[in-house]
């Protein structure tokens, strides 16, 4: 049971990086029918929720080509 979490896990965040989708709806499109459940894998796999991590991704995503992060 565990491949299949990692295999869903990967699944959901690539659908998180990609686009705008419903968080909720991207755990029921991996399987999970309980969106608390798929909150808690997230997570629990990640060390963010599924929003946190579209925040962070989303800002790398859509960075200008070229543009660098001043620390």
């Amino acid at each position: 049971m565990e491949y299949v979490h990692e295999i869903r896990m990967e699944a959901a965040r690539r659908r998180i990086e990609e686009g705008a989708a419903a968080l909720d709806d991207v755990g029921y499109d991996v399987g999970y029918e309980d969106p608390t459940f798929f909150r808690r894998l997230f997570k629990r796999t990640t060390g963010l929720t599924p929003a946190a991590y579209r925040r962070k991704y989303a800002s790398i995503l859509t960075a200008p080509v070229g543009a660098h992060a001043v620390a």
